[in-house]
Order: structure tokens, then sequence, then C-alpha cells
């Protein structure tokens, strides 16, 4: 069970004042449902006068009339949500704006949209402004989160797309689009400040929004301007009350030789930190006629994310059943146990914490020209950087075991906890118990360090793409309404790089069992700063979850949170143990530097027509795709020395041979697509769309890095692997996987009732 941080929204809406300088106009965004302004009237009674004038509609009103009109309107399978007011996206980021999309779902990550998923598929194309977006996470798509919604003027989601747009996505395809200086009539500025405070938390976040916006006319045509940027802080807890895994086990008292599912142990898990995201947006348009436009659209970035807590089980190691305790009442609902107690479970105590920073800019430049009233041509180039750097640091403190209680620990040779200590457990109420010796656990005596794990990521990616379109309308009149054709060029790379976990695995075996205590760093050996009393277990779940272990030990947070303090401990310690974050050019290290050039080429044929009284219009096209990409990794052959003449009952060393290795692919895929709209009414239509997609691996899926060992068989210390067995082997990666296809077909029916009110169904 969780319970995330709860919230409460103070906003506080800011540059509406501007009008009363009467410096400057402030324009409404130009808007579909705006009729031309009417020259002013003689005043009229209003009981004579029957002519309302003009009615501008805005806000929410506005905003959902502009998002029903493009589904309306569209041949194709797409829901949008719109903000025709500035800064009216109530939401933290996109991915909790696409959830107000039907058939679109979100995961939260600590209580915020962090991904999505179209229909049950998560593997969804994003795009800005109708071109390529990406993040350096390993993935294809933008990370949903790092984005404010400040910036969205809309937001469509293609759930068929046709053979124009882009491939990839076997779900569908999300376009981001944000502002241009030529959607307004002249001059905008516009300003918002909100404020935040989480509960759970006890704490507060704000954010604001800038955007300033012109056009101007010149001797050189028309030019428009325009900036927006957001910037927000959040801030974030969540508690976790958790039951290890159920085990089968037929030795439940009271229950013996029944099937009876019982729970492997449980604890408690307490998250919290902060967002700071940061984007800002740049636009610039120059028309030098009414035929040719030219833009510059630019995006930037920066999302740092940073997670700090602790977390405490009692669990059997590797799924090792815990002992029952002897003369315990268990309780059994439909063959599960809800209720009963074990003996001297393993503990763990873990401290936590995680850094992670995120930017990425997105320049493009393009324009259009329409040559004649039939041909119209437009392009665009397009490049985008991103990067991603993440630190983390787990200190893990182990509680002692009295199945290999120690003989002397400093006590004059009596153990610390004589005994044994009962571990109890009840889930029959919504917030699991679990309950355990006090005194055994509040004694900082009987912790010591086990494991330190440091891990670090660093990915880099870029992209370059340019394409080319042209539309031909046809003649009026004829079936063929227009024909589109393109192609679009990519060359995409990204190298990332992860570094492997490190235990401690000496000091992990001493401390594991408490069998050396020289060999061992306690809690109670370090200074008083670097180790502390849980202060979560008695305001776990908002006060609810007292009842969720009591008085507790483990490392500080001030220590995960400088990992360089926890090296220089380790270093300084009697055992003089060397530990540090592994260098990328390790060979422990996963790194891989992967490249992806495509080339695609499209036709799209519209058409039109009535038949028998009735509408109907769509569109069929193919678009052919071309794919070529090469993975550099490396592969690791680990071995015994065969050189070496082990001593008995020893083993030889065991050597490493590192090479580097390359995977490439080249494949083309054929993609059509069919979009068909029949106009039973003014009101009543109906869509059947088909289309054939393909969804390229993750970046992070073509890593080519494999490492292999031989297999000997136990006991021997002979260098020769054992014959006919094979050996193991590691791989984060495969260069040669290939894409996803998917065939998908989509049929609904739609009836529009107002300008603001439709119903449908889809299939």
């Amino acid at each position: 069970m969780s319970r995330s941080t709860g919230e409460r929204r103070l906003a506080l809406l800011c540059g509406v004042s501007i009008l009363s300088l009467g410096a400057m106009a402030l324009p409404s965004l130009a808007m579909a449902q705006t009729t031309p302004a009417q020259q002013p009237q003689a005043e009229q009674d209003p009981e004579e006068s029957s002519d309302l004038g003009e009615v501008v509609v805005t806000g929410i009103r506005a905003s959902l009339a502009s998002a029903q009109s493009i589904k309306r309107n569209s041949e194709q399978f797409v829901d949008s949500i719109t903000a025709v007011d500035i800064g009216r996206l109530p939401d933290v980021n996109v991915a909790e704006a696409l959830q107000r999309v039907s058939g679109v779902q979100i995961t939260r990550n600590y209580g915020e949209g962090s991904g999505i998923a179209i229909r049950g598929l998560t593997n969804v194309r994003s795009e800005l402004n109708g071109r390529d977006i990406f993040s350096a996470s390993g993935g294809r798509g933008l990370s949903w989160e790092e984005v404010g919604a400040d910036l969205l003027s809309g937001v469509d989601v293609y759930k068929n797309p046709s053979a124009e747009m882009i491939e990839g996505g076997l779900g569908g395809t999300v376009n981001l689009r944000t502002r241009l200086p030529f959607d307004a009539r002249g001059r905008v500025l516009s300003a918002s400040v909100s404020g935040t405070h989480y509960d759970l938390a006890n704490d507060s976040g704000y954010s604001a929004s800038f955007l300033a916006s012109d056009r101007w006319e010149t001797s050189a045509g028309e030019f428009g301007a325009l900036l927006n940027m957001s910037y927000g802080e959040t801030a974030f807890r969540q508690d976790l009350a958790v039951v290890e895994p159920y085990l089968t086990r037929t030795d439940v008292p009271g229950f013996v030789g029944q099937d009876i599912a019982l729970p492997n142990g449980g604890g408690f898990k307490v998250g919290f930190g902060d967002r700071e995201r940061f984007s800002a947006a740049l636009a610039l348009q120059w028309r030098p006629n009414d035929s040719v436009e030219f833009y510059l659209q630019a995006l930037r970035t920066d999302y740092s994310f940073r997670d700090n807590g602790i977390s405490f089980f009692a669990y059997g190691g590797n799924g090792t059943p815990l002992d029952l305790a002897p003369g315990a009442t268990f309780t059994v609902e439909d063959g599960i146990a809800t209720s009963g107690s074990f003996v001297n479970p393993g503990v763990d105590a873990v401290t936590f914490s995680t850094g992670r920073d995120t930017d990425t800019t997105d320049i493009s430049v393009g324009g259009s020209w329409q040559i004649n009233d039939r041909l119209k041509i437009t392009g665009d180039v397009q490049y985008i950087d991103s990067n991603v750097y993440q630190e983390t640091m787990n200190l893990t403190a182990s509680v002692l075991t009295n199945t290999s209680g120690p003989t002397d620990w400093g006590n004059g040779g009596v153990p610390l906890f004589p005994g044994n200590y009962i571990f109890n457990f009840d889930t029959t109420s919504d917030i699991p118990s679990f309950e355990a010796t006090g005194d055994y656990y509040a004694d900082i005596n009987n912790y010591g360090l086990t494991a330190v794990l440091p891990y670090r990521e660093l990915n880099d990616a870029e992209s370059w793409a340019g394409r080319a379109d042209l539309v031909w309308d046809f003649d009026e009149g004829g079936v063929l309404r227009d024909f589109r054709a393109g192609v679009r060029a990519t060359d995409r790379s990204a190298v990332n790089r992860s570094t492997t976990y490190g235990t401690w695995t000496a000091i992990g075996s001493t401390c594991a069992n408490w069998s050396s205590p020289a060999g061992c760093i306690r809690l109670s050996d370090v200074p008083a700063d670097q180790a502390q009393l849980s202060p979560y277990t008695r305001s776990l779940l908002g006060g609810d979850g007292a009842n969720v272990f009591g008085d507790v030990w483990m490392w500080g947070l001030n220590q995960v949170r400088n990992p360089q303090a926890v090296f220089d401990m380790l270093a300084a310690a009697p055992i003089n143990q060397t530990v540090g974050f592994r260098d990328f050019d390790d060979p422990a290290a996963q790194v891989s530097n992967i490249s992806e050039q495509t080339l695609a080429a499209y036709g799209v044929v519209r058409f039109g027509s009535t038949t028998y009284g009735l509408d109907w219009d769509g569109n069929f096209g193919i678009r052919v795709v071309q794919t070529k990409s090469s993975s550099d990794g490396f592969q690791t052959i680990n071995y015994r020395d065969p050189s070496y003449v082990p001593a008995p009952g020893t083993t030889p060393p065991t050597l490493s041979i590192t090479t580097p290795i390359v995977g490439e692919q080249d494949y083309t895929e054929v993609l059509p697509s069919l979009n068909l709209r029949l106009h039973l009414s003014p009101e009543l239509q109906m869509r059947f769309a088909a289309s054939r997609n393909l969804a390229r691996p993750d970046f992070g899926q073509l890593n080519a890095t494999f490492s292999i060992s031989p297999t000997y068989l136990p006991g021997d210390d002979s260098p020769t692997p054992a014959p006919g067995v094979p050996g193991t082997g590691t791989a984060t990666g495969n260069p040669n996987l290939r894409p996803q296809m998917v065939n998908a077909f989509d049929a609904s029916i739609e009836y529009y009732f107002s300008n603001v009110g439709f119903v449908y169904a889809t299939v």
C-alpha cells in the first residue's frame, strides 16, 4: 500500500493588470470561433434590441470547442487537447496533460505523471510540432515529465497515423504543439505564478510562466517573435507498506498439510525529494509575401530529480522460507495467511539517494512556398541534443540474526541479544502491520554495514533530420482532392554509459553472519552524525502507520548524499576496503555507442465525393522506410589462468579478454495506410482506418556488450572447462534486434450534438 503526496493548490494568475497600462494591446489568440469585430453602433435600449453583437468564446469552453473541431474535421483518428488561453493547461507536465485524452493512460512516479500508454500500449512515439523529439534516456521518445505544460498550445494524439506521418510507435503518436507568433493577431504578454503545498512531504513548491509575443510589418515583409518560459519546483513524499512475495507452504500451524500462501516477510519504504523543471521555447517567423514563409523554433528543457529515502525489511534471503515462530497462531482466509509470526528473520536497513539531471535542446528551421494555386512545397532541418547524468548511492546495514550470534562484541563475551526475537504480521486491515521485538531493533550495536552500492549513468544523444514535402491540389469537382509526397532523412547517434552496482563482498560476508567482529563496521563505531534512528516510522502513512515496526537504526541520509565521504570512510576503516564509482572505461561497465540512419519516402492521395446523398472522404498512402544501424560494444571472455598451478583445494585466478565488437542492421519496410470517413448527417459520422507501422528497438536494447564465462565442475581446480557443459553469460542488449511490426485497424461512430459536446464509440 502507498500514500503519495497530498497537495493543496493556490494559484495566483498575474499579468491581467497589464491591460490597465494602456501602453500596448493584448488581443486574444486567433480562434476559429471568433467572428470579425463589428463597428460601434448607436446605444439602444436593451428591451428594444435583439442583436447581441459579437460573442467571443474564451477559457475552458473555447479550448473544448477547439479540441472538438480538430477531432471532427480530421480524416484520421485523432484526439486533442488545446489551451486557447495562454498557460491554462492546469497540469504540471506533459504526461499529466495527456491523461485528459480518451484512450490514454498514464503512470505516476512519486505522485506525478511520468509515462503514458495509448490503449494499453506503452510504445508511443513523441513529436514536437510534427517533428521528432527524444531524451537521452536509452529510449526513443521524450521523457514526458521533463516538459512543462505551460509551453503547450495543444496536444494531438494520433491512434492510427497516416503515411505522411513519421513512422514509429505501436500505440500511436503524440504531437506536442508550442505557440507561434503568427497564432496571435498582435502583441501578447502573459505571466502566471502558482503555489502548491504538499501535505505528506510538509513542503511547498511553486511554478511560474511567462510569454511575450509580437508581430510587425516591415518593408521586407511581416516578422514575428515569441518567447515562452516555464519554471517549476515540486516536492514529494511516498510511504509504502510492503508485503514480501508469498510462498506456498504446508507447515503452517493449524493448517498442516494444506497449501497456504504465506508472506515471506515485510517492511516499509519512505521516499522523498524534489523536482526542478525549466522549459523555454523560442519562435521566429518571417513572411516576405503571401506565398512564402520561414520559421525558426527552438526548445530547451532542463529537468532535475532528487530522490532520497530509507527502507527496512524483514525477509527470507533468496526466497528461503522464514522460520515459523513456535506456538504462534495463524489466521487464514481463502488459502491466504492474513496474520501470524516468524522467528529470527533476516533484516536489512537501506538508506538511498539518487540524483538525475537531464537537458534537451531542439532547434528547427524551415519554410513553405505556395508556388501556384495547386503546388505547395515545405521543408525543414532539425537538430536535437540531449544529455542525462545520474548518480545513485545505496548503503545497507544488516541486523544481527540470532542464528549465529557473536561470542564477543565488546560485551564480556555475552551476546548482545540472547534468545529469539519474534516478527509478527497482520494484513487484515487497510494498512499491513509489522511488529517485532522493540529493544532488539532499537540497539545500535546490532547493526553492521553489509553493502555499498554506487551507480552512475551518463548518456548523450544527438540527431540531425531533414525533410521535404509537396502538396498538389487537383481540379475541383473530381474524386481526387490532392496528392502529397515527401522524403525524410535522419542521422542519429547515442552513447549510453552505465556502471554496474558494486557490492562490498568481503565485508558483506562477515557482517551478514556476524562471524568476524574485527572485519565489520558497526553503526555504533561511526560518528554520531553518520547513523540515525529512522525519523519516519512514527509518521508513516500520515500517522496511520505507527504499527509498521518501531525504532530502527540506519545510515544517515547525509552519508548517501555525499558518496565521496562514504568512500573515504571505507578507505580509512581497519579493513581498508576500496570502494568507488566505476570508471566508464572499466570492462565491467556497460557502454554502447549506437548510430542509426533512416531514409523514408511517402505518397498519399486524398479523396472525397458524394454517393446517394452521403458525403465521404479519406486518404490512402504508402510509406517506405530504410533503416541502417550500428552498435559498438565489447565482448569479454572470462577464463581460469591455464598457466597457474594451484595448490590442492585452491582455484586458479580468473583472467579476462575484452575485445571490441560491432553489430549492424539494414532493413526496409513498406507501411501502407488507409483512412475513410462517412458523413451520415451533419452531426453523425463514421470512420475506419487500417495501417501498418513499426517500432524500432530502444537504443538501450541495441547494446552490443556482453560477457561469457565457461562452466567448471564444482570443486575442480583445473583450468579446463567442463566438457559438454554450457557456459554462462550476461548481456543487456542485442544489436541484431529487428523492429516490432503492427497491423492496426480502427472503426468508430461519432455524434456531435453541440460545439462543445459529442459522444463516440470505437473499436
